[in-house]
């Protein structure tokens, strides 16, 4: 069933395919209380142009500690990444309006500096190619935009747990 929903989803705009890309975000603080905490990514293709993506934080960031907001970002960062270098347009699904809405505008964030001012830089220069849609966050009401959002949410936990 979730097949049928997801598979060859795609958008069309100004004659251009966007291909469907699902992210998610995943932190959790450290059980004692003490040190960094830990993050993970999840990225999706329903449409399969891409293999789906579970990544621990610290494979891009080492030495940066994670954060939820810093998880969000790198799992843009990612399908921006494989949408651009594939020149494929695609709309970016994410449940972090927040997140989306400094891309675009490119407002400052403590602690974000690094990241945001890749990804700003990378929207603006292949703003033909991305596009952004907020979705609402455990719908679980079984659209397709619900199921793409909770496997996007399932890979970042899992990336999480690689640690």
């Amino acid at each position: 069933m979730v097949k049928n929903i997801l598979i060859r989803r795609m958008h069309t705009h100004s004659s251009r395919i966007f291909v469907p890309i699902y992210v998610d975000g995943s932190y959790e603080l450290c059980k004692n209380g003490f040190g960094k905490g830990i993050g993970g990514i999840g990225v999706f293709f329903p449409n399969g142009m891409h293999k789906p993506i579970a990544e621990p934080y610290k494979l891009w960031f080492p030495d940066v500690s994670p954060t939820s907001f810093r998880c969000e970002l790198l799992a843009i960062y990612r399908a921006m990444a494989i949408s651009i270098f594939a020149n494929q347009p695609a709309t970016i699904y994410s449940d972090s309006q927040s997140a989306l809405h400094v891309i675009q505008t490119g407002k400052n964030v403590n602690g974000c500096d690094d990241i945001l001012l890749d990804l700003h830089y990378a929207y603006n220069q292949r703003r033909s190619l991305i596009q952004f849609q907020h979705v609402s966050a455990h719908t679980y009401t079984g659209s397709q935009h619900s199921v793409g959002n909770a496997i996007a949410d399932i890979l970042a936990k899992y990336g999480r747990k690689l640690n």
